[in-house]
């Protein structure tokens, strides 16, 4: 069995970060993206960190800059090759995974999982902003009826939710 080198020696390896995402966040058409962190003023200085973030675009109408990996970005885009060795594995291992009901139920309840953690996250940020929103209408005199009506309009919730936003925020500010 292969030893890992020892915690100290592993600042000294390249780290990377990889996306592969279902849109083209920079709007180039490029199915890869290759990032380093560089001095801003100098772009040709670099911080010689070994940290490097790749991001795969599986929108891309040509993949030859993703090299070995274009297939797997067609997979993701819903083109299917099965001819492709890899995407072939890729497709019997998700086979496999359905017809199995206990592997299935597990992949299933995972999904659900990161789902939950994602709303919580996404709540939690919506509440403080809806805080933040109304800390700042009192601070700016707004009236309490109009910004009850703005929230509930604004996030589509109803009026009933917005006061209890409202008095949330009230109690937090008096604090």
């Amino acid at each position: 069995m292969r030893q890992l080198p020892p915690i100290s020696q592993l600042a000294t390896f390249p780290t990377y970060v990889i996306f592969f995402c279902q849109f083209d966040y920079y709007g180039r058409g490029w199915a890869r993206y290759r990032f380093e962190d560089r001095e801003l003023t100098d772009p040709l200085m670099t911080a010689h960190n070994g940290q490097h973030s790749v991001i795969f675009n599986a929108t891309a109408s040509d993949y030859r800059r993703a090299g070995a990996l274009g297939p797997f970005l067609d997979l993701m885009a819903g083109n299917v090759n099965n001819k492709d060795k890899f995407i072939a594995q890729i497709q019997a291992e998700i086979k496999s995974i359905k017809m199995n009901q206990e592997r299935w139920l597990e992949n299933m309840l995972y999904e659900l999982k990161m789902q939950e953690r994602f709303d919580a996250v996404e709540d939690s940020e919506r509440n403080r902003t809806i805080l933040k929103l109304i800390t700042r209408a009192q601070q700016r005199g707004a009236d309490h009826t109009a910004v009850i009506a703005d929230l509930a309009d604004f996030y589509d919730i109803s009026k009933a939710e917005a006061q209890r936003y409202y008095d949330q925020a009230q109690l937090t500010n008096s604090h």
